[in-house]
């Protein structure tokens, strides 16, 4: 399964909040509290294959 998005830098900090928020209310959908901390935005040549496998490799050890 696939899943894109965009936000604009701005509104980062609002959707960072928000899926944080989410997740605390919604405590069933996580499993032991895997949790992955949003720190900077990556600028649109950072959003490469490389980092597409990054973020494959990080589904992968979630569905462990």
């Amino acid at each position: 399964m696939a899943a894109g998005l965009s936000v604009e830098t701005v509104k980062l900090p609002a959707f960072m909040e928000a899926i944080e928020t989410y997740a605390k209310q919604h405590p069933e959908l996580l499993e032991d509290e895997k949790v992955i901390s949003i720190e900077e935005a990556l600028s649109i040549s950072q959003v490469n294959v490389d980092f597409y496998r990054f973020s494959s490799s990080i589904k992968t050890l979630w569905n462990k």
